[in-house]
């Protein structure tokens, strides 16, 4: 029965990290994120009244859409959106809201679901659905 040699194993478990950082790279997540999300309010699942859609363009930009209860027009806010790195996306500009500003994680991406956790100033978590 042969065995097999060090070096191969070595070579062959060098070329799966490799594959695995290649597979989750950070254009990647870029490209998943691109188009609009529709916010989930897990916390109040039956209010219909709140909307909130995040749409990630190809520019780098980020709107927010929202639905104010009672007013007919959607309105959004626009600012920027950078990714880090394949699980990590960061959020600027002057019209977002304060909590929504900085660095966000990433837990979950596909071409479904989209949810982003941030720690700082108490944890916020964020589940979207894909439009």
């Amino acid at each position: 029965m042969k065995t097999l040699k060090p070096a191969f194993i070595i070579t062959l478990l060098s070329l799966i990290v490799v594959i695995t950082v290649l597979g989750c790279s950070k254009g990647k997540t870029e490209n998943k994120l691109q188009g609009r999300w529709s916010r989930v309010f897990v916390d109040d699942l039956n209010n219909t009244s709140l909307v909130e859609d995040w749409e990630f363009m190809d520019d780098k930009s980020l709107r927010i859409h929202s639905v104010n209860p009672g007013v007919a027009d959607t309105n959004y806010i626009e600012g920027m959106y950078t990714v880090a790195s394949y699980k990590e996306v960061a959020l600027s500009g002057d019209a977002f809201p304060t909590n929504y500003l900085g660095s966000w994680r990433i837990t979950k991406i596909n071409k479904e679901v989209l949810v982003i956790a941030k720690e700082e100033g108490g944890l916020n978590l964020l589940e979207f659905v894909k439009d």
